[in-house]
């Protein structure tokens, strides 16, 4: 079994869970092309939405990521790194195991149960912090 802390996990889950073209539109951002595999913004049209992998890139400033760096790096939102994942964190399913793997897992077979990780939850949030490194170590 892979071992994961809980900012690996919340992260995990964040960018899973929460949409880019969601979060662009709840800032005000006028998505085009929503349903289709590549979204764009009408107010930014260098900006790039790949749907299937809910990441972006902005090719005017050559940066690219998933959901926390699209709400880093976009000036509607601007939202330094530590304050987009609150903000994600508040509107996740924790419950929902993400798809994590490790290279020798099968695709679809989960890291643990939801069962172990709440269970070790308490523990892990008190050995993480935001730059995803573990204090024990």
């Amino acid at each position: 079994m892979t071992t994961i802390n809980s900012y690996q996990l919340r992260k995990q889950q964040i960018k899973e869970q929460i949409k880019i073209v969601d979060i662009a539109e709840e800032f005000g951002l006028t998505v085009t092309k929503r349903n289709s595999p590549l979204s764009s913004l009408k107010e930014h049209d260098s900006v790039i939405i790949y749907n299937n992998t809910n990441s972006f890139f902005r090719h005017a400033s050559g940066v690219g990521g998933d959901v926390l760096k699209f709400m880093e790096h976009m000036p509607e939102i601007n939202m330094p790194y530590k304050e987009a994942f609150k903000y994600c964190l508040s509107k996740i399913d924790t419950k929902t195991m993400p798809t994590m793997q490790s290279p020798t897992q099968k695709r679809n077979e989960k890291v643990s149960s939801p069962e172990d990780v709440i269970e070790r939850e308490k523990l892990l949030l008190s050995q993480c912090n935001f730059e995803g490194k573990s204090n024990n170590v």
